[in-house]
């Protein structure tokens, strides 16, 4: 067993060296003061338009959250940097006053200790639209041109995927409920977004991804029941939608074929200790929302329900918890990275 996590550890470091040597980001900082207003909105468009242009160029924009501050200088922004180790940040603001939108951006870099960019552009209010297509077109130009960017749009495309683990309670619910008592569940779990599988849905950023999920249950019998302890292994195959709402949060819900093996230990009172094993079919589902605090890391609730297909169908419902390590990487050898990259 400590082979194995020894394993998953170094595994795991591996991924997060890949994941940090092979797509540029771009951290930006809070370009707003109230996280509630117009301007706010027009912040998040930003970030995904901006992500939607570089898709397939090795470089993501990265909200850097309310938690690491709101620069109002160059040295603020430079201390910003330096703390949290961002290479390149943009930070400013979007301000929507009396009907006019207007917003000054900056780019620093950490390595250069200087800005090398800044942006400006005003509206009106009621072509917010307009606004951000223009603010982001600016901020794409910039990195197409001076930045060396054009040249790397021929990467291949992004790849997400997502690792891991799920703690939750379990329950049968209906004919199966009065002789099972669920104990617990723990689970690893992986997810993979291809590239294009990224979507813009009503004006939010969403992905489909497909994954593979390996679960251990604990069971007991019920209380007027023989005593028994059922070991239950579930392997699904899930197709999931995760929908961005926002500030960090989203919405997660997905459907999956599923095989479940079991295996029963029960003590008879007639004819004594009795070992049995089964192997049903069937299909589960969940709904879940999370958070993500850093680009790499989200936690969140699930609750999940499925069916097998025994004689008498048994039905489960399991509320729990997840957290995954998240990190987008390039398919394929090698990153992108800006024409003046230092050494």
């Amino acid at each position: 067993m400590k082979g194995c996590l020894r394993l998953a550890a170094l595994v795991l470091c591996a991924l997060v060296f890949l994941c940090r040597a092979s797509a540029y980001e771009v951290y930006v900082a809070p370009l707003c003061q109230d996280p509630g207003s117009s301007a706010s909105a027009i912040e998040e468009k930003l970030i995904f338009s901006l992500n939607r242009a570089f898709d397939r160029g090795g470089i993501r924009f990265v909200a850097s959250g309310r938690d690491a501050g709101l620069p109002s200088s160059f040295l603020e922004a430079m201390r910003l940097c330096q703390k949290n180790s961002y290479e390149y940040l943009i930070y400013g603001y979007i301000k929507d006053d009396s009907g006019v939108l207007s917003a000054e951006l900056r780019l620093i870099s950490r390595d250069d200790r200087a800005q090398i960019a800044s942006f400006l552009a005003a509206d009106d209010s009621a072509h917010a639209e307009r606004f951000t297509a223009d603010l982001s077109a600016k901020i794409e130009d910039f990195f197409n041109g001076a930045m060396g960017w054009a040249e790397k749009k021929m990467m291949p495309e992004r790849r997400l995927l997502a690792l891991g683990f799920s703690a939750a309670w379990w329950t049968p619910i209906g004919a199966w409920g009065p002789g099972l008592r669920g104990i617990c569940e723990g689970g690893l779990r992986v997810r993979y977004v291809p590239g294009p599988w990224l979507l813009d849905l009503w004006g939010r950023e969403a992905s489909v991804g497909l994954g593979l999920r390996l679960e251990y249950a604990a069971g007991m019998n019920g209380e007027a029941y023989e005593p028994a302890f059922l070991h239950c292994i579930r392997l699904s195959l899930p197709a999931d939608l995760a929908v961005s709402l926002g500030r960090g949060f989203f919405l997660d819900a997905g459907i999956a074929p599923l095989v479940e093996f079991e295996i029963l230990d029960q003590s008879r009172k007639y004819t004594g200790e009795y070992l049995g094993y089964g192997v049903g079919a069937g299909f589960s589902a969940f709904i879940g929302s999370g958070y993500q605090f850093s680009p790499l890391f989200s936690c969140g609730i699930e609750c999940g329900f499925s069916c097998l297909f025994f004689a008498e169908p048994l039905l489960e419902l399991s509320p729990g918890i997840f957290f995954s390590f998240a990190p987008g990487w390039e398919s394929g050898a090698g990153g992108a990275g800006p024409a003046k990259e230092s050494s």
